[in-house]
């Protein structure tokens, strides 16, 4: 992912520190876009429980890893907020979190308002 270069490269305009520490578990891993599973939760908020699926709501929250330390809830939004499908494909789910945006300012900024219904427009990275 781009954004996750341009992150560690600084250029990016989230500029995190990368820092380690074992006292206050600050940190910084690179990564902005997963697809998570609720391993424990304490929330009472649907869609938090074990074992369900969570997308970042929080940019940063450090994607380049195998597992996240316990985070507050707010920083997840439940995959079952955004969709009825009980198993949507893990693809999609990815996808979602960048490309959408990503192609609406697209379009916003570089022609989309000469777009008609039924018009087709193709995105590349």
């Amino acid at each position: 992912n781009t954004a996750d270069i341009n992150t560690i490269q600084g250029t990016y305009p989230i500029k995190p520190t990368f820092t380690t520490d074992p006292e206050t578990h600050t940190r910084c891993t690179p990564g902005s876009e997963f697809v998570g599973i609720v391993k424990e939760s304490a929330s009472s908020q649907e869609g938090l429980q074990p074992g369900r699926l969570v997308l970042p709501r929080t940019v940063g929250l450090g994607s380049w890893c195998s597992s996240l330390p316990p985070l507050p809830a707010h920083h997840f939004i439940p995959v079952s907020a955004i969709t009825d499908d009980p198993e949507p494909p893990i693809e999609a789910l990815l996808a979602m979190q960048v490309n959408p945006s990503t192609a609406l300012v697209m379009l916003e900024k570089f022609g989309g308002a000469g777009l008609r219904r039924g018009d087709v427009v193709v995105l590349t990275a």
